[in-house]
């Protein structure tokens, strides 16, 4: 399923190959198995970047941050997609309980969900919530959502004044 859902995107998409193919939104501990499969969408991803047609496989997830931890310590992610915001600690926190894991294990992190599907922007400008995001040890990169040019623009500011917090 892994593989033909890569090949119907490259086709879509007109490429060849694209840079990072994820397994998208790891919830529960039971998937594993499954990912981790000989049969599994990691294998299957693997073999396809073995072939081209990736550069590098990753994982995603915003529900559990101890199965994200036991995903990248069975196996060595290029990436990690994972939600890194101001409010992350009130309920399993993946700034906590995962960013450590990833760090130790040398997995680069992407952060999403920077403003909390835009529940933190009663308490920060979309640039303290980049910043904030963007501090934590690990985060390579942030995903910023906008709906407008002007949000773009906002967002493309942010991230040229961007120096990290103390």
């Amino acid at each position: 399923s892994a593989r033909r859902q890569l090949e119907a995107s490259l086709k879509t998409l007109r490429v060849s190959r694209v840079d990072l193919i994820q397994i998208h939104n790891v919830q529960f501990t039971r998937e594993l198995d499954a990912i981790f499969a000989a049969d599994g969408a990691y294998r299957a991803l693997q073999t396809a970047r073995d072939e081209g047609l990736c550069r590098f496989v990753g994982i995603t997830g915003h529900f559990d941050p101890y199965v994200l931890a036991e995903a990248v310590r069975r196996e060595p992610f290029a990436a990690a997609l994972v939600a890194v915001n101001a409010a992350d600690r009130r309920y399993l926190s993946f700034i906590e309980h995962f960013l450590p894991v990833a760090r130790e294990l040398g997995v680069p992190l992407i952060g999403m969900k920077v403003v909390a599907d835009g529940r933190l922007l009663r308490h920060l400008s979309p640039a303290d919530a980049l910043h904030y995001t963007l501090s934590r040890p690990g985060v390579v990169t942030a995903i910023m959502g906008c709906g407008t040019l002007r949000e773009l623009e906002e967002n493309i500011e942010a991230a040229r004044a961007f120096r990290p917090l103390g």
